[in-house]
C-alpha cells in the first residue's frame, strides 16, 4: 500500500503561493510507499516546469538536489521541492531501470 505525501504541489502548495507570491514549485504530485520509502511520481501538470524538464508519471524520485529522498521525511521533501520561481531543483529520477538526471525550473504556484 502506498501512503501519499501530503499534497506536494498543485493542490496545497497553491495556498502558500496565496502568502509567497514568489514560491514556486516543480507542478508535480509525487506519493510515498509506506513499505520502502519510495517517492514516485503520480501527476506532472501540463506546461509546468517538471513537464518541460521532462518529468514524467512513474518516474521515481532518488534525489533531490543531491539529497537521497528516502531519508527525508514529507515536509522536508516538500521544502526541497518549493523555493523561488524561477530558481532549479535537480532531481535523479529512475525511469525504466535508467538513471535520469533532470534541472527543473520552478514555476509560481496557481490554484487549482
Amino acid at each position: 500500500m502506498q501512503r501519499r505525501l501530503p499534497k506536494l504541489t498543485l493542490a496545497a502548495l497553491a495556498l502558500t503561493g496565496a502568502c509567497a507570491a514568489r514560491t514556486g514549485s516543480i507542478g508535480a504530485v509525487l506519493g510515498r510507499a509506506d513499505a520502502d520509502g519510495r517517492v514516485t511520481v503520480r501527476l506532472v501538470a501540463p506546461s509546468l516546469g517538471g513537464a518541460r524538464a521532462g518529468l514524467a508519471a512513474g518516474d521515481e524520485v532518488v534525489s533531490i538536489d543531491g539529497s537521497d529522498v528516502r531519508d527525508m521525511s514529507a515536509e522536508r521533501v516538500h521544502r526541497a521541492l518549493e523555493g523561488d520561481v524561477g530558481s532549479v531543483v535537480r532531481l535523479t529520477v529512475l525511469r525504466a531501470g535508467a538513471v535520469v538526471r533532470l534541472a527543473v525550473e520552478r514555476d509560481p504556484l496557481r490554484p487549482r
